[in-house]
């Protein structure tokens, strides 16, 4: 049996061309079906079970490298080779393009380059019956809508179309054909979303029409005109600023009168290793002691939750590093939803995060939001229950 091969990876050389979506990532980190262009490539590479990845990049390899996390990305190793792209090997795959699609018209300026993102996405759509589909259901309207999203029964749905989780979809809305609505965004009463793109957290107002254009929270980007406009009005469009996912006060409450006696009971316990916690708000430092119940080990943790940026019950917080191990529907949604001090993980004995079984309870938990009031149920053990105890 042969060994499996490296993957060889070239990243195109385009910053000169970014004059209308101007953004701060070389294209190939520029999101497509809800992850960056070159996450699909990593996709591929664990397909395939390529031995490693080497990406030659010769624009801005250190956000190439930064995203790619030095070297380790689903455990598969990773190099990335800073070189002029005349030096790129001959046998190196272009990450222009889908893994598998035919190689797209190459951009020459800033109208082009739009329009080749667009047309990614919309590949991207066309091929979906190819892609994993862990967590998206298929929609009897014929397209495809991840956890979480509520889409109104009076929307109007043509295929093909993919709504992102959490996302809202509101009555006599006209969503595709060809659509891609990102995660959390929300699509007001009676706008349309066709042959476009509007990103994650980014709210569509009411009657607005939205076609052949990429939505950025308040910023269009219209690929017929090969222009970028900055709407002020928040009425039409805007970011939602993750408003659906909002930690309740409910549970900042509870966590304000579980604090201090969480942090008596851990007072003199030592503390273990920090994780840095990837959360829909960015990153979040937490550290836990090392013995007694629960209450003690995460006392920390409340105060995250007083703040807003923990729930009380939530998948269990994990880094970036555990994410990316994760197909990439799955790490998507658990990095799109507030982590919690407490979980259905620990309900069924599992108190540490990146094990098989923790992550088949955090997925479903993320997908099923209802399962909160079972670990409601089960607080009043959780708290004194010990890690090892069942």
């Amino acid at each position: 049996m042969s060994a499996p091969a490296e993957l060889i990876i070239g990243v195109p050389d385009w910053p000169d061309f970014d004059t209308v979506a101007r953004r701060t990532d070389p294209p190939a980190l520029w999101p497509v079906g809800g992850q960056p262009l070159l996450a699909h490539w990593m996709d591929e590479a664990r397909r395939r079970g390529a031995s490693s990845v080497r990406v030659y990049c010769a624009d801005r390899p250190h956000l190439v490298r930064t995203w790619l996390e030095g070297g380790a990305y689903w455990s598969c190793p990773v190099e990335v080779v800073p070189v002029d792209v005349t030096r790129y090997p001959a046998s190196a795959e272009w990450a222009d393009r889908l893994p598998g699609e035919s190689a797209p018209r190459i951009p020459h300026d800033g109208a082009s380059l739009v329009e080749w993102w667009l047309e990614r996405n919309l590949a991207w759509l066309r091929s979906r019956e190819q892609h994993a589909r862990l967590l998206d259901a298929r929609h009897p309207d014929g397209g495809w809508i991840g956890p979480r999203a509520r889409v109104h029964s009076k929307a109007r749905l043509t295929p093909p179309f993919w709504i992102g989780a959490g996302a809202q979809v509101g009555a006599g809305a006209r969503i595709g054909p060809g659509a891609v609505v990102g995660a959390r965004c929300v699509v007001e009463t009676d706008a349309e979303v066709r042959e476009s793109v509007v990103l994650d957290d980014s709210f569509i107002g009411p009657h607005v029409s939205i076609g052949r254009m990429i939505v950025d929270g308040g910023v269009v980007i219209d690929s017929k005109r090969g222009c970028r406009v900055e709407i002020a009005e928040s009425f039409i469009l805007s970011a939602t600023m993750h408003r659906g996912d909002r930690v309740p006060w409910r549970d900042r409450l509870l966590a304000l009168l579980l604090w201090l006696p969480a942090r008596m009971l851990a007072f003199g316990r030592p503390v273990g290793a920090d994780c840095l916690a990837t959360t829909p708000c960015g990153k979040l430092l937490l550290r836990q002691r090392m013995t007694g119940p629960l209450l003690a080990r995460r006392a920390g943790w409340f105060g995250s939750v007083v703040r807003g940026q923990l729930r009380l019950v939530g998948p269990l917080p994990r880094d970036e590093a555990a994410c990316a191990r994760l197909p990439s529907d799955a790490a998507n949604l658990l990095r799109s939803i507030h982590p919690g001090v407490f979980s259905v993980a620990d309900v069924h004995g599992c108190h540490a995060a990146g094990g098989d079984e923790e992550t088949m309870h955090a997925l479903y938990a993320a997908a099923q939001p209802q399962s909160a009031g079972e670990v409601l149920r089960a607080m009043p053990r959780l708290l004194f229950t010990k890690p090892g105890d069942r």
